[in-house]
């Protein structure tokens, strides 16, 4: 839509008189009418698109003809060439529109599971990318340099611009800096959202508060469903050890223990969500660990039993007679 509507500013700017009502409800209709599959095909046809340069060029010469005054006669060679000219660049420019070079190109990376991923941005910070997660960002930045956590867990370490801040959006939380590292955590079905300031000072905020300022070993906890938060203090240097494969979970919901193990073996872990509902677990295992040795863990935490079906499945089984966390 934006680039039609540069193709009717720009028409409208080099012919001798501006579009009339009608002729700019007609345009409108045009611009709103988002049919981009139509424009494709449009844009594939040579004839047609030669035709309809024929068409507007007609149109353009008649407005020239019925509405220039007697002083402007004189000028009629020169005002067809300018029409001409910009007829030739909004053409260019509705090729430019449709064949989509003019839209944002973006990238969008994913580590998958059992894997970390380190990445470089286009302003030379850098990010890490833990197993199981994907962030979107644009090729090249602009005023603001902008990256969506779309799922999981990513480190940040930021390269300091003071005239372009750099943010990140994770889950309707917008995290600001300058130029500093810190971690965020948001797993699309985990509840709680998680930033922890590794180095600097990060501003937090979600659609409609501001959350504060933080700092080192400052770690924020976000309910993203009921938007409650707290902060406590942690080692953050502990919490991003990730990206060397050490894993360290402090009071965290037993689900986001399960999905941590799925992600660091490839593996998928079958068990009774509401039994563990209430459990917190605290834990620190290496992704080089055998899995049976961190199940074993587990295992002596919460006295269940598991079996591991070909491989890839871990079955977790309970004394559905004791309740584990009340």
């Amino acid at each position: 839509m934006e680039g039609k509507r540069k193709i009717i500013d720009l028409l409208n700017s080099n012919l001798p008189e501006p579009f009339s009502e009608e002729e700019k409800r007609i345009l409108d209709e045009w611009v709103t009418a988002g049919n981009e599959e139509a424009d494709e095909t449009l844009l594939g046809d040579e004839e047609k698109m030669q035709a309809i340069e024929k068409e507007m060029l007609a149109g353009i010469n008649e407005r020239i003809d019925g509405r220039t005054s007697r002083r402007m006669q004189g000028k009629l060679p020169f005002l067809r060439i300018a029409a001409s000219i910009a007829l030739c660049c909004a053409a260019a420019l509705f090729i430019y529109y449709l064949s989509g070079k003019g839209k944002a190109d973006y990238i969008t990376a994913s580590a998958s599971q059992g894997k970390v991923m380190q990445l470089l941005l286009p302003d030379s910070s850098v990010l890490w990318l833990n197993a199981g997660s994907t962030v979107k960002y644009p090729r090249t930045f602009g005023a603001t340099r902008d990256v969506q956590l779309v799922n999981g867990e990513a480190f940040f370490d930021v390269r300091r611009n003071e005239q372009r801040p750099f943010r990140v959006f994770a889950s309707g939380i917008n995290v600001t800096v300058l130029g500093t590292s810190f971690n965020v955590k948001s797993f699309n079905n985990l509840e709680e959202a998680k930033i922890t300031v590794a180095s600097g000072r990060v501003q937090i905020s979600d659609s409609s508060l501001n959350l504060g300022t933080f700092s080192r070993n400052d770690e924020l906890i976000i309910n993203k469903r009921s938007r409650e938060h707290y902060t406590r203090t942690v080692e953050s240097g502990n919490v991003i050890k990730w990206r060397q494969g050490a894993v360290n979970l402090y009071e965290v919901p037993f689900r986001e223990l399960i999905l941590t193990l799925e992600n660091a073996y490839g593996i998928s872990v079958n068990y009774d969500p509401a039994f563990f509902a209430n459990c917190r677990t605290t834990i620190s295992f290496h992704t080089s660990d055998n899995l049976n040795q961190v199940l074993d863990m587990v295992k002596a935490i919460y006295g269940l039993s598991y079996r591991i079906k070909e491989g890839k499945e871990v079955i977790l089984e309970t004394d559905q007679l004791i309740q584990p966390c009340r």
